[in-house]
């Protein structure tokens, strides 16, 4: 079971990459759009190494399922945040 939870997370990691790139796209300015998918590209980087590195330390150091617990909670987060601001219709 636990094999298929890291399948379908490794599936999934990169649309929703392309899915949050594509998105914030629309709303790029057409003179900015290389440079700020570029920047958004390097903080995903960035986000996927921090997070890897995290979980590969609750994995030591506390429980073998610390890194889904972490990837579970901040996929909350984000659903969590989206809502709010689809109720406050701040998204249209």
């Amino acid at each position: 079971m636990l094999y298929f939870a890291v399948l379908i997370a490794s599936l999934s990691l990169p649309g929703v990459f392309t899915f949050a790139s594509f998105l914030s796209y629309r709303h790029y300015s057409p003179s900015h759009r290389g440079v700020l998918m570029g920047i958004s590209a390097i903080f995903g980087v960035a986000g996927v190494v921090t997070v890897m590195v995290i979980g590969g330390y609750l994995f030591d150091s506390w429980d073998r399922n610390g890194p889904f617990n972490l990837y579970f909670i901040l996929i909350l987060i984000t659903l969590g945040m989206v809502l709010y601001y689809k109720l406050t219709k701040k998204i249209k």
